[in-house]
């Protein structure tokens, strides 16, 4: 019987965030961070993560910007105990907004040790806008955090998530999102959230009907990682029916003007007989006067008052980027989510309706009454695994269309990263000759792990070539004897006197003759 009773695996997840921005710098999309994972910087392995910062170049001018950088097993979590050091199980996460333009790779940060590093440029752009920014990564003991810039909090008594732009509670048994205010001057507005809804209907032989609510969900646990950039929030939960528990599973990531849920499996076993899933939100009174629109209405006005006009029917092709516009005065809220495969039979959930209930049937919950309770049902939905995305935009400043969202949404942000090395001041690729008789060069250039030397002698001559580091010390000596004149080469292969490969970075090779002739040239290393 219990396995022929199992409900549904995971639930889905959706939520609406509030966020706004200030401080803004660059020309870019105006919500979302960047993150980026422990194998985009390998070369940055077993750093510690105390000693990586940011930095962006503004008017010749290097800023320290926010930035937060979490563990994550290999299994995905987050909320793991931090190893302290960068790795393939790290996350990195900036604010795109906060980057600058760029800057000659000569043109680096006071800091001595950095400069025997190498520094990682990272080149944001924005394929739906055009825009693009750049940022910096620097590593060194000797960098200070100097940011005391936090755009996000979480207050745990409250558990309440906080920036100067909203305020966004859960109720007091951890589960559900029931409070949502914005910023408005040194205040926060009144409540404009009832509640988070869950409906889950079904049948199992040879019981009768069942209708799950968001009350009938118990906490087991709660987990919550805050940062200067984000606050994570995970929930875990049971939900029983005819005495059968299945424990569920809710995250959500808070950014200052973004939230997400990430990608997200719902696996729905077809022995559990469900045929309904709505997941809405319902907005308190203090909401009258906020305007919905979706992909398919474009005015729906919150006033308590049923609406016979709403269209509801979905097709299939706009399951992949559905979205939900809630606006607020000046304040606009836009949700987007790919929910494609989950069902066949997709429908936008609407009730606008002060004397209560629901649409569908169900019992209500709440305050008993709704405003513009919006969200997305789905009619007996497919058996298997399904993959859900959710990405929520919002603005007080500026009128924040379904439309741009929709094209955020289908256009994430991309990332060059390159690496770059030191260049000391008066050193370059050109020749620094005291004749011109000979001739020197190498190739490839930038290299790893060898390259190959040549160099051009006009007559028979002693020489000496060898590497040196930009400290000026040598570390490897090519060739020492007699050589007879004309053009030669030698392969340096990374490696120094003892036989070791040396780290990235920059590299000066001479030749020097018995003649008084010397020729020095740089060479990259890149590993």
């Amino acid at each position: 019987m219990q396995s022929e009773t199992r409900l549904i695996k995971v639930i889905i997840l959706l939520s609406f965030s509030l966020f706004v921005m200030q401080n803004i710098y660059a020309e870019i999309r105006q919500m979302e961070p960047v993150i980026l994972i422990g194998t985009d910087l390998p070369d940055v392995y077993d750093v510690p993560i105390d000693q990586i910062q940011l930095f962006v170049n503004r008017d010749d001018l290097w800023v320290q910007i926010p930035m937060q950088i979490d563990e994550r097993s290999t299994a995905g979590s987050l909320y793991e105990d931090d190893d302290g050091l960068w790795d393939e199980n790290d996350e990195l996460v900036f604010q795109p907004q906060d980057g600058g333009a760029s800057v000659l790779a000569s043109n680096w940060i006071e800091d001595t040790e950095s400069q025997s590093n190498s520094r990682y440029k990272i080149a944001v752009n924005d394929p739906a806008e055009n825009d693009y920014t750049f940022v910096y990564l620097y590593y060194s003991s000797t960098i200070e955090d100097t940011v005391s810039t936090s755009y996000i909090s979480y207050n745990d008594e409250e558990d309440a998530i906080i920036t100067e732009d909203y305020k966004i509670g859960f109720d007091d048994q951890k589960l559900f999102w029931d409070e949502f205010r914005f910023k408005e001057g040194i205040d926060f507005s009144n409540d404009l959230m009832d509640r988070e809804k869950m409906r889950i209907n079904g049948t199992v032989w040879p019981f009768p009907e069942y209708t799950l609510s968001e009350n009938d969900f118990s906490p087991i646990d709660y987990w919550v990682k805050s940062g200067k950039i984000r606050v994570m929030r995970k929930v875990q939960n049971e939900v029983s029916v005819y005495g059968i528990t299945q424990t569920t599973e809710a995250e959500k990531h808070f950014y200052r003007s973004f939230l997400q849920v990430p990608d997200l499996t719902i696996s729905v076993d077809e022995s559990a007989g469900v045929t309904m899933i709505r997941r809405s939100y319902d907005l308190s009174s203090e909401s009258v006067g906020a305007i919905i629109s979706t992909s398919n209405n474009e005015f729906i006005l919150v006033d308590g008052n049923p609406d016979p006009n709403v269209q509801t029917d979905i097709e299939l092709s706009e399951m992949s980027h559905y979205w939900i516009k809630m606006d607020f005065e000046n304040k606009s809220l836009v949700t987007v989510s790919d929910f494609s495969g989950i069902s066949d039979d997709f429908l936008l959930y609407y009730y606008d309706n002060s004397s209560g209930g629901t649409n569908d049937g169900t019992d209500d919950t709440g305050d008993m009454a709704s405003y513009g309770d919006t969200g997305m049902r789905f009619n007996n939905p497919n058996a298997g695994e399904h993959i859900i995305k959710t990405n929520i935009y919002a603005s007080i400043e500026n009128d924040l269309s379904g439309i741009t969202c929709q094209s955020y949404f289908d256009n994430s942000f991309e990332c060059e990263i390159n690496e770059e090395v030191y260049v000391p001041v008066g050193i370059s690729n050109d020749d620094v000759c005291l004749s011109s008789n000979i001739s020197l060069s190498n190739y490839p250039n930038p290299f790893n792990p060898s390259t190959t030397i040549k160099f051009y002698l006009p007559t028979n001559s002693f020489v000496d070539l060898s590497i040196f580091n930009i400290k000026g010390q040598k570390i490897k000596q090519l060739i020492k004897e007699e050589t007879p004149k004309g053009i030669k080469s030698v392969v340096w292969n990374g490696k120094d006197e003892t036989g070791n490969f040396v780290s990235s970075g920059i590299y000066l090779y001479q030749i020097q003759t018995d003649q008084d002739q010397v020729s020095i040239k740089r060479m990259i290393l890149m590993k």
